[in-house]
């Protein structure tokens, strides 16, 4: 852009006017103006509150002071400072009516008061009398009086004879006395003065019933600078808020007492000159800002003719009309106008260009290039509006297990995992199938549909793509979806309707294990709510107290004893009742509620074990099963070693137990947790073994210690059943892997029988016992140990 010269620049010759009015006229101006003016009118303000406090202070001194005069009238007379209490009564009795004070008292060096009254009291404790024993005239705070019980400031004074202090002379004051010399005292409209001692005592207050109170309890926090006032004998101000009023304080000592006078007065008031002057100057800097303003409409006006000219232009190229030309005479021009009038010719020409692009974006994923929801839903609504007869069917893709992909990989890992994915779906589906991206790891599939089977067949050709793992770099990453199907116009005819169906099958193929598709079932639709309300229940189930657990025997083969026992966590909610574990540990798992949960489990499980223990049943083991998500932490290996070692157990009574799907598939992730924790002595078994794809090469990397048989074959195991032969062949690969081989869901003599015959190492199951409680296997065992010595 050619650069303009100074007298030809609208927004200078603007700016210049603008500036000089608004700028010097009102900023710097006021700015200064008022900074100055509010530092002046604030000093003045703390200089007359500090003055008042001063003149105050004096005045409540001479006050005192004709109690002070009083005291020593009476100790310079020979009838009082003889110390002859005949003759000290005699003249305090004559003296006491006309005094200002309500009770007089002789104290000999002992401490001991008498009044004329003949009451005695000891007051050798008394700070007052000390000083006043020393040789000082002095007020006390505010005390109860131990003659009338009530509150009264004590004036003390010494009794001299020859030189010597003999004891002291001391008058009693109603603390009310002392609040009426500062009664009158006024401070503006609205201030008011008061007496306060070092400790911020009140001693003196208009309002009565605040005499004797701190003044922090009246909500005084300006007080903290007291002691610095009375050590200096200097005035000194302070601001605090009282009943939501800003208000200053000035302090000044009274001399000769550790007492201070406190004058308060309401800011407002004080500054009642600033306020007026901010006012004016609000005024001033009004009128000169309007003043700016005239001009600057003025200047406004001569610029705002040819930006009309620009503003049609602007709003033809808005509107996406790109036909009309930008004038000729605007090109022309030599100013900002003419070079913003280029500008938009430039810019009309490069939307051209962009429009196609914006359109793209508006209905693409952006990291994978595929159609997006918005695509989606124009696509629905184009085919139904024109096709309400045809048969469509929606496949909502789901990725299982991407959380841990992204929880342990991360989310650019993730992102390429997801890339990958996209490009493999849109190679695989046919021309008239279009793939949808709508965010995450969820994927639509839409299409013409002429028989229910076609969806079925493309969804088990999704699930067969991508039965093997893909490859990210140097990582072998096992994907697998979970598929639901609806179809249209059988299960909806909007596009939330059918989305929902859809989803309900999806959540359907969840339940039943990875790598499934289901069609929408109207049966289905209950599931979805249950699950709602176990997540909502899971929240607080810890908190609540109601999971318990149970323990399942496992019984040696060779011995026929008892090896040790399988920890499982039973949940009873309020609402729900019983939810069995298959139901609420994947929603848990999900939501990675499982964490706390599982160290609850493992806990209670090894305190069950220390309490066996400690009753003198040693050497069982305890088996707690462990979820993936659980491996996949940073703290699970000290968290697993901490919690053996707060029971002081030893490592080996523990086994980990985690499902042979899971343990390949996050081989790579936790290989190196659970060899720590097999050399550290802890048992690591393989659950479900069978249901898995484990070879025996893959076997022989896998970190375990025990080979866990899934009940599912020991349910169908007969003498002359194929799967004898299969359950022998998997405790022959237990021994060749140096593992122990245990047999769950034994519910037969039969079976028990083809299992030792198999040499099976461990057992469980319902024709031994069922899982018990805590009290149930203590007598379990009770009644264990006196079959056996009988």
């Amino acid at each position: 852009m050619p650069k303009l010269k100074f007298y030809n620049s609208i927004s200078n010759r603007f700016a210049i006017y603008f500036v000089i009015i608004l700028i010097f006229g009102t900023s710097i101006i006021g700015f200064f103006t008022y900074k100055y003016m509010t530092n002046t009118l604030t000093g003045e303000v703390e200089m007359v509150v500090s003055q008042k406090a001063d003149d105050v202070s004096q005045l409540i001194r001479e006050k005192l002071n004709v109690y002070i005069y009083e005291l020593e009238y009476l100790v310079d007379r020979d009838d009082i400072n003889s110390m002859d209490w005949t003759k000290q009564q005699e003249v305090l009795s004559d003296h006491i009516e006309d005094s200002k004070y309500t009770g007089i008292a002789v104290v000999d060096r002992a401490g001991r008061a008498r009044f004329i009254n003949m009451d005695s009291v000891y007051v050798e404790d008394k700070s007052y009398i000390n000083k006043a024993l020393g040789g000082k005239t002095n007020f006390s705070d505010i005390i109860v009086s131990r003659v009338t019980n009530e509150l009264v400031i004590m004036v003390a004074s010494p009794i001299k004879h020859d030189g010597e202090i003999k004891g002291a002379l001391v008058g009693r004051i109603g603390a009310h006395e002392v609040s009426e010399l500062i009664e009158n005292i006024q401070f503006g409209d609205e201030g008011y003065a008061y007496i306060v001692n070092t400790e911020g005592t009140i001693m003196a207050h208009k309002d009565k019933e605040f005499i004797n109170s701190s003044i922090n309890e009246i909500g005084r926090s300006d007080f903290e600078n007291i002691d610095t006032t009375m050590e200096d004998e200097e005035q000194d101000i302070s601001g605090y808020i009282d009943e939501g009023e800003k208000m200053y304080a000035g302090y000044s000592p009274i001399k000769d007492t550790n007492w201070l006078v406190g004058v308060s007065g309401a800011r407002d008031e004080l500054l009642d000159n600033l306020f007026e002057f901010q006012r004016m100057l609000g005024i001033i800097a009004l009128l000169v800002i309007l003043t700016g303003l005239m001009i600057a409409v003025y200047f406004g006006r001569k610029i705002a003719e040819p930006i009309e000219l620009i503003t049609v232009q602007a709003k033809s190229i808005s509107e996406g009309d790109f036909s009309n030309s930008i004038s000729n005479d605007l090109l022309k021009r030599k100013d900002e106008l003419g070079f913003l009038g280029l500008s938009f010719k430039s810019m009309k020409e490069n939307l051209i260009d962009m429009q196609g692009e914006l359109e793209h974006m508006a209905y693409h994923d952006y990291m994978t290039g595929l159609p997006n929801r918005l695509a989606f839903k124009e696509s629905f609504d184009g085919a139904i509006k024109n096709n309400q007869e045809n048969n469509y069917f929606v496949l909502m893709l789901d990725l299982d297990n991407f959380k841990l992909i992204n929880d342990t990989m991360g989310h650019l890992f993730g992102d390429r995992v997801i890339k990958k994915i996209a490009n493999k779906l849109d190679n695989i589906t046919t021309d008239d199938c279009t793939v949808y991206r709508m965010g995450g790891d969820e994927f639509i599939l839409w299409s013409n549909c002429k028989k229910d089977k076609q969806a079925q067949d493309l969804a088990k050709n999704i699930v067969d793509s991508f039965n093997d793992s893909i490859q990210i770099d140097e990582s072998n990453v096992p994907i697998s979806f979970s598929i639901g199907i609806a179809f249209f116009p059988k299960d909806g005819r909007s596009i939330d309707e059918l989305l929902t169906k859809a989803d309900i099958a999806l959540y359907q193929s969840k339940k039943n294990g990875n790598s499934d598709y289901n069609c929408y079932q109207d049966d289905m639709a209950d599931d979805p709510t249950r699950k709602m309300k176990i997540e909502k229940e899971l929240k607080t189930a810890l908190d609540n107290k109601e999971f318990t657990l149970k323990y399942h025997p496992q019984y040696n083969t060779k011995t026929g004893k008892i090896w040790g026992f399988e920890a499982l966590i039973r949940w009873k909610n309020p609402e729900l009742g019983s939810v069995p574990p298959d139901e609420f540990i994947e929603v848990a798992e999900k939501n990675h509620f499982i964490i706390p949960i599982g160290e609850w489990v493992l806990d209670n499980a090894m305190r069950f074990l220390q309490d066996l223990y400690e009753q003198g049943y040693k050497g069982y083991s305890i088996s707690v099963n462990i979820s993936v998500i659980q491996l996949l932490q940073d703290d699970f290996v000290d968290t697993v070693i901490n919690t053996v070692d707060k029971y002081n157990m030893p490592y080996p009574c523990l086994e980990l137990e985690i499902t042979e799907t899971l343990m390949i598939k996050s081989f790579n992730l936790v290989d190196d947790k659970l060899n720590y924790l097999m050399e550290k002595g802890i048992k690591v078994a393989l659950d479900d073994f069978g249901t898995g794809y484990s070879s025996l090469t893959y076997l022989r990397t896998l970190p375990f210690t025990t080979l866990k048989i899934d009940k599912g074959f020991v349910g169908d195991l007969t003498e002359k059943s194929v799967q004898g032969d299969l359950i022998a062949s998997i405790i022959k690969i237990g021994n060749q892997v140096n593992s122990e081989v245990v047999a769950e869901g034994v519910e037969t003599k039969e079976q028990l029988d083809n299992l030792r015959r198999n040499d099976c190492d461990r057992l469980q199951g319902y024709y031994f016992s069922k899982p018990l409680t805590k009290e149930e296997i203590v007598h379990f065992l009770l009644s264990e140990q006196k079959q056996q010595t009988t």
